[in-house]
């Protein structure tokens, strides 16, 4: 533990989590310790981890040259975690951001952070993203918004939350939004939003079958042409005791935008005028996160792995040299909130991979997945369990959501062929100590 507790170890369940979700983004592993490792008076630890260290060793060479290849990118900004607290709404900022990171990761969809500092020096590439995901990015600049609009007119999707590009890089208020391809041309005084709610069955988007409920405020103000409303409002209920909760017969839904897109060039710009992540982080209702797969699936292209099966699972994707992707699987159901313990196994995983691959391998088991006609399979488990993985051929692969926030070991290298196919893991167990790589 960090001070004033650092003689206090964590437990090798948390040592295992976390070191996984460093191999899974291309991190390396670190332990961090007072004194040798002899002089370590909590030593139950040390034996899980120091197997761990030998394993990333004995494949080290999968991890040489390896760079990060997600598709969708989690926006944030210096300036923004600078100067949001100068904003009367930067106590949101926080929430919003944790929020979105737990939502792609219980939507099994491999990401990365985007630095918009980095993007106007060159350093990252908005063409190497599919989607950018801006949760009440309060404090945009000039070249920022610039470098966001290209994005979008050249076939990019943009989630923008909450009062994003509201300010400028310094916390001053903005006349405008500077964002030429977003919903709004100018933002509002924002309105308190308590027991508001979205009714999507009333529009053009069905993400969810559930009422979507919206908390804190709404950040509206005045539209661009050409925006559609994809989740109208329901009509206004009362709330307090039961027998008080209900529409008063008449009352009209409000007519503001839900959630607000607009095609620029190529691209969609998707403004969702209220606190969708920070609710997420709060309260964990799958409707805050459905609504973000749903836009990605709708608006971008298809994700080129996808993992699907019950259970807390987190997917991350690495690229590995000139040729292969390093898939981990990351089992993070030992975990609630400061607790870990070692999480159970988890069946009946598949894995989708676009466009096909040339051949795939367990980098725990060393087994190789052999191809075959109509798909390939193999045992990717100990010998000790019937475990096999199976591909079948599939055009494509959906992207339905499931909620939590996953994390712990498996572990894929795939490469590419002309095959299209999904990996259907049966009866095989997740394990902390299970990895595979394809090939």
């Amino acid at each position: 533990m960090d001070y004033p507790w650092r003689q206090v170890k964590e437990t090798a369940d948390y040592h295992i989590l976390r070191f996984a979700q460093q191999l899974g983004n291309g991190a390396r592993l670190d332990l961090y310790c007072m004194g040798t490792l002899a002089d370590q008076n909590e030593r139950t630890y040390l034996t899980p981890v120091s197997n761990l260290f030998k394993w990333e060793a004995a494949n080290t060479a999968h991890y040489e040259k390896t760079a990060p290849n997600a598709r969708i990118g989690l926006w944030d900004t210096e300036a923004a975690q600078k100067f949001s607290a100068a904003t009367p709404w930067g106590s949101y900022r926080a929430g919003s951001i944790r929020g979105a990171y737990a939502a792609l990761i219980d939507t099994r969809i491999p990401f990365r952070s985007v630095n918009g500092e980095r993007v106007t020096e060159g350093v990252t590439k908005l063409s190497d993203f599919d989607v950018i995901l801006a949760p009440h990015a309060l404090c945009i600049s000039d070249a920022e918004a610039a470098a966001l609009d290209r994005f979008v007119s050249e076939g990019g999707l943009l989630i923008a939350s909450g009062m994003t590009a509201g300010f400028d890089p310094v916390g001053r208020p903005r006349a405008t939004v500077p964002l030429a391809s977003f919903p709004l041309e100018a933002y509002g005084e924002p309105q308190k939003a308590e027991g508001w709610t979205l009714d999507p069955s009333r529009g053009p988007f069905n993400f969810t079958t559930n009422r979507v409920p919206i908390d804190a405020y709404y950040f509206g103000g005045r539209l661009r042409a050409d925006v559609t409303d994809l989740a109208p409002f329901a009509p206004d209920q009362r709330w307090g005791p039961p027998e008080f909760s209900y529409v008063i017969p008449g009352t009209k839904p409000l007519t503001i935008p839900g959630v607000a897109v607009r095609a620029h060039g190529k691209g969609h710009a998707v403004h969702i005028p209220w606190l969708n992540e920070w609710q997420y982080n709060r309260d964990t209702m799958p409707m805050h996160q459905q609504l973000i797969a749903a836009l990605i699936e709708k608006y971008a292209p298809a994700q080129p792995y996808v993992l699907s099966g019950r259970g807390p699972v987190e997917l991350t994707s690495l690229r590995s040299g000139d040729r292969n992707v390093l898939l981990h699987v990351i089992n993070y159901a030992g975990q609630r909130n400061g607790r870990y313990d070692t999480p159970p196994d988890l069946h009946g995983l598949k894995i989708g991979v676009k466009g096909g691959f040339g051949s795939a391998r367990s980098l725990v088991s060393g087994q190789a997945l052999q191809a075959a006609p109509g798909g390939w399979r193999a045992h990717l488990d100990r010998p000790a369990a019937a475990g096999r993985v199976r591909c079948d051929p599939s055009p494509g692969v959906g992207l339905r959501a499931v909620r939590s926030p996953f994390h712990a070991r498996e572990l894929v290298q795939q490469t590419r062929s002309r095959a299209v196919g999904c990996a259907k893991l049966r009866d095989a167990p997740v394990t902390p100590h299970d990895r595979f790589r394809t090939r």
